[in-house]
């Protein structure tokens, strides 16, 4: 008979469960990772571009989707809408993540930079985890295959190891299915792009970049601490006076006693 141990190990949660937290190592760097990280991410960009009037607007659209297309990208969605010398697009593509980065620089420089989003989710330890419990399922497998081939086992053992491995096969297969969706999901970048012809509203302020967030964060800082000391200054100011007074008439009191044990005349000699 087979021991309790000996029948969890084939249960796929039980695997599950013993083959997390350990490092696996897979395939090199797959289409889907950041090389520069090489770990999966799910990447979302929204780009805001203003451009010269309508004919501006469905050649920019045009012209986005060819640059797309050259970088192994495709478009996903497309709406195009003019007026006159107004007009609007907003384009939905996707783009190999291992090109966003060029595909970024190759738009922007179609118009002029209104807006700018980015969104990021790691997906790795999503990716470590499937992987995990694949190297335990085939592990598990294996050792099953290895045991109906001894010949070893009673007709009903030998059942109940095959129904075990059919179950194995079916969660091997499940958890092959989620980690090659996530890989697809890391290896495509969804990229919108807004295009107008709206004019920058007077006094507007350009975009700021992280530097100029930092500085101006930093600033902001600066004065908060400075105002709260004056605060706290202004505060404290009739406290610090009244300690100071007092600190002055106690020395002024220690003086007069020394004053008056010296004036005092002393013992007669014998």
């Amino acid at each position: 008979m087979e021991s309790d141990e000996a029948s969890r190990s084939g249960d796929p949660e039980f695997l599950a469960e013993d083959a997390q937290g350990r490092a696996e190592a897979f395939e090199p760097a797959p289409s889907g990772l950041d090389t520069a990280s090489n770990r999966a991410q799910d990447v979302g960009v929204e780009l805001e571009l203003r451009v010269a009037d309508a004919d501006g607007v469905s050649e920019t659209a045009g012209e986005t989707m060819r640059i797309v297309r050259e970088l192994g990208g495709h478009v996903v969605a497309s709406d195009v809408a003019t007026e006159g010398r107004e007009g609007t697009a907003r384009l939905r593509v996707a783009v190999p993540t291992r090109r966003l980065e060029d595909a970024l620089v190759a738009i922007s420089a179609l118009g002029t930079v209104t807006g700018q989003r980015v969104e990021i989710e790691d997906l790795q330890r999503s990716v470590d985890r499937r992987a995990s419990r694949i190297e335990a399922l085939e592990r598990a497998i294996r050792r099953d295959e290895i045991r109906l081939a001894s010949d070893a086992l009673t007709p009903e053992e030998r059942l109940r190891v095959e129904l075990r491995i059919e179950r194995l096969r079916d969660g091997l297969g499940h958890a092959r299915r989620q980690r090659a969706a996530l890989l697809r999901k890391a290896a495509s970048a969804e990229l919108t792009v807004d295009l107008h012809t709206r004019e920058a509203r007077p006094g507007a302020a350009a975009p700021q970049g992280r530097i100029e967030r930092a500085a101006r964060d930093g600033l902001a800082a600066l004065a908060v601490a400075a105002s709260l000391s004056v605060f706290l200054l202004i505060l404290a100011g009739p406290l610090l006076l009244l300690a100071a007074l007092a600190w002055g008439l106690r020395r002024r009191r220690l003086r007069r006693a020394n004053e008056t044990l010296l004036d005092r005349p002393g013992p007669a000699a014998p």
